[in-house]
């Protein structure tokens, strides 16, 4: 049992969102100090309720879930920001520079298709109801 009322936050319903669907082997990390985030060459990429969300959660893991700072590659005009297995093991979330929307990977079918228009949205309904759908 994890007590996440200790992390520190700056945007508590990303993590209240989340908190209901955590389960033992989760993985949740907030270890992303300000000086290895403002160093990193996506700082200045990333649209500010991300940058508000790693500040909170460097690194999310689930079942077919994956989202982390770490995790940040450049793919063409994206920004991969982790993994989603909605279809295959290994389909990808994805971000613009500077935009708020998700977009989805469907690596089998090569699509890639805006999940939601807001990052937020993304984590406090999508992502919660892909959880509860697949625990």
């Amino acid at each position: 049992h994890r007590d996440l009322h200790s992390f520190p936050t700056r945007r508590s319903s990303d993590l209240a969102a989340i908190k209901e669907n955590l389960l033992q082997y989760d993985v949740v990390e907030n270890n992303l100090t300000e000086d290895k985030l403002t160093s990193s060459p996506f700082h200045k990429l990333l649209h500010s309720d991300m940058i508000a969300f790693f500040c909170c959660i460097s690194q999310l893991k689930m079942e077919g879930v994956f989202i982390g700072f770490n995790m940040l590659e450049l793919r063409e005009e994206y920004i991969k920001i982790g993994e989603l297995w909605l279809n295959n093991d290994g389909d990808e979330l994805y971000i613009k520079p500077h935009e708020a929307s998700v977009y989805f990977h469907d690596i089998e079918k090569k699509q890639i298709h805006v999940i939601n228009k807001s990052f937020n949205s993304f984590i406090e309904n999508d992502l919660s109801r892909f959880v509860s759908e697949n625990v």
